[in-house]
């Protein structure tokens, strides 16, 4: 039998252009994207979780605006311990000192705060601490 007489093997891919399960060359592409898109999203989510922004050295120096609008703030990392507490503010205005949303311990360490804010992210050191921290 030659390979011209073996009706097994065809010649020719039926339907040019698609898999063996009728899936064209557009469709795999199409795939493609919304697996990268859904990556691009994940990332997204991923840093607006754990911070896409940070802020260190902030020294006991009064309160200090951070950023005006609504966001999260992911950790809170004191390199410096205090003599007294610090504390995270949700307010548009460094003079605002309520409502407090998380007390900032004085000891040296890293918190997972992970809480939204509205009206902006103010924060507050404690007498004598240095701390940095991550928000988005």
């Amino acid at each position: 039998m030659t390979f011209q007489e073996n009706r097994n093997i065809p010649t020719s891919h039926v339907g040019h252009g698609q898999g063996p399960a009728g899936a064209s060359l557009s469709d795999l592409l199409t795939a493609v994207q919304h697996v990268a898109s859904n990556i691009a999203e994940a990332a997204q989510t991923y840093l607006a979780v754990n911070g896409q922004q940070s802020r260190s050295g902030i020294a006991a120096a009064g309160p200090q605006l951070l950023k005006q609008g609504s966001g999260r703030v992911a950790y809170v990392n004191v390199t410096v311990a205090g003599t007294t507490v610090g504390a995270l503010v949700d307010s548009n205005s460094a003079a605002a000192t309520s409502p407090v949303l998380a007390v900032i311990p004085d000891t040296v360490g890293s918190y997972f705060v992970n809480l939204p804010f509205n009206l902006g992210l103010v924060v507050v050191p404690g007498t004598g601490m240095t701390l940095s921290v991550s928000f988005s």
